[in-house]
């Protein structure tokens, strides 16, 4: 989650689907990020409406949902989605774009001690590191079927 609008967001989606419930039951809560997937997309849509990069953007989520990649370096990108096409600036230009959308975070550290950097966290840099790996954001997969 992280944004607090998000936490919001998939809660009133739970009470949506379970009315008649008085707290948050965990099965449940599973149940309804599905529901929440497809809400947090629409949001993002709505949110890259107003980027100039809006098609690119777009287009970059159907390579991912193609793909079924989940974790991939700057390189991965560029080579596996892109097939080396896109010029540094413009990939660099697009990713940072989704970073500060929170649709991809930076990975931080190895398989035992990683960590994951959104732009919308407190002390998280303003341009993503393009050495270390990405991750499409956790709500935004379900919906792509990753």
């Amino acid at each position: 989650f992280g944004r607090p609008r998000d936490i919001v967001l998939f809660l009133s989606d739970y009470k949506k689907m379970f009315p008649e419930d008085d707290y948050f039951g965990y099965r449940k809560l599973t149940q309804s990020l599905g529901e929440f997937s497809k809400d947090f997309y629409n949001e993002l849509q709505n949110e890259m409406s107003i980027s100039s990069l809006k098609d690119e953007q777009l287009e970059f989520l159907d390579k991912i949902r193609n793909s079924k990649i989940r974790e991939y370096s700057f390189k991965d990108i560029n080579t596996l989605l892109y097939n080396g096409d896109k010029k540094k600036e413009e990939l660099e230009k697009l990713i940072t774009s989704l970073y500060k959308l929170g649709i991809v975070g930076v990975v931080k550290g190895d398989k035992g001690n990683k960590t994951y950097e959104f732009y919308y966290r407190d002390g998280a840099s303003e341009q993503p590191n393009f050495a270390n790996k990405f991750l499409l954001h956790a709500a935004i997969r379900r919906y792509l079927s990753i």
